[in-house]
């Protein structure tokens, strides 16, 4: 079985940055996408200096995160023409929630996550 990865201390400063990632894009649930559009800037200017840190599967999490609710977004308003789309931004929504609470809890845990999974 896989066992879990746990994060290494490193610099603070990374840290920091991490947790005002997460807190940018837990921002975006309460105030609409604007708080996770400067996380997912943040994280792209900061994804180079956290290369060959554990810090950087999180930088990875958070993209993914960001861009495939994007793209639900735009889906699921061009299928609101006909009913279904309403449906497709809900499931959407509860995704992000539950990816952004899941990698934060991991964050505070000292764990890393898995950039690549759609769901952990």
């Amino acid at each position: 079985m896989n066992e879990p990865f746990f994060l290494q201390p490193s610099d603070d400063s990374q840290r920091k940055i991490m947790y005002i990632s997460y807190g940018l894009f837990g921002l975006g649930i309460i105030f609409g996408g604007l708080p996770a559009i400067a996380g997912v800037i943040l994280v792209y200017i900061k994804r180079e200096d956290m290369q060959g840190t554990a810090y950087y599967d999180h930088m990875c999490f958070l993209i993914r995160t960001f861009w495939g609710t994007l793209a639900g977004f735009v889906l699921g308003m061009i299928l609101s023409l006909i009913g279904i789309g309403i449906v497709l931004i809900w499931l959407i929504s509860i995704w992000y929630v539950f990816r952004v609470i899941y990698g934060a809890v991991k964050l505070f845990d000292n764990k890393s996550v898995t950039p690549t999974g759609w769901f952990m």
